[in-house]
């Protein structure tokens, strides 16, 4: 009798615990934030591997994301971001139309959200995800460049952290994320001097940016 009412206790908890996720299967989740990247910004030159310059520089992140729980567990997003950098296009890209631009990187990624962490009011989640990845380079005074002298690479990223949501609210949440990756990018055909074609010069960008920002549960 006592072990029939152990596992019925038991049961009721595990339902409890259930109800109780903030997180579930056909959870949909909207997240924007904003923070700050360190990353080492290497360029090179494509078939020597030769490095033209690399340095360690901080920069500003906007990322957006959307997220869909396919368990209680997993959860599969989409998120897309930009790094913002200011740079000297002279010491990486050789190039002498300014003394310092602003280097803009994008990327989309796809996601897998493990949430090992998950409550009421708190939902912690470690996440893995590959993409693409591109390099704009702005003038630092104007929106852009005319076409002849915007730097336009692309290539692939990936990224991996950990996300942290407390809910203040039924739907909503505070959100923080600590994440590390690793992109790089080839040029197109446009040359950005006349002795190394832009198409040789490959930007690696790796670092660690910290967000913080809001979520809200659109669903369940």
């Amino acid at each position: 009798m006592k072990t029939h009412s152990f596992l019925f206790v038991l049961w009721l908890m595990t339902i409890n615990l259930a109800l109780a996720q903030s997180f579930k299967k056909g959870t949909l989740l909207i997240g924007i934030s904003e923070g700050s990247t360190l990353a080492r910004y290497t360029t090179s030159d494509v078939y020597t591997h030769q490095i033209i310059s690399e340095q360690i520089i901080k920069g500003l992140r906007d990322p957006f994301q959307i997220e869909y729980g396919l368990s209680n567990k997993w959860g599969l997003a989409i998120s897309f971001g930009n790094d913002i950098f200011k740079i000297n296009p002279q010491t990486f890209y050789r190039y002498n139309y300014a003394s310092q631009m602003k280097s803009k990187t994008s990327e989309s990624i796809l996601e897998v959200n493990y949430h090992f962490y998950n409550t009421q009011k708190w939902d912690i989640a470690l996440f893995a995800g590959i993409g693409c990845f591109k390099t704009e380079l702005f003038d630092i005074y104007s929106k852009y460049l005319n076409d002849s002298k915007v730097v336009y690479d692309k290539g692939r990223i990936s990224r991996t952290g950990v996300k942290l949501r407390y809910y203040l609210l039924n739907r909503l949440s505070l959100l923080a994320m600590l994440s590390a990756f690793n992109g790089y990018s080839f040029s197109d055909n446009t040359k950005l001097s006349d002795d190394i074609p832009l198409q040789r010069i490959q930007t690696s960008v790796k670092g660690v940016t910290l967000e913080f920002g809001l979520s809200y549960r659109v669903i369940k």
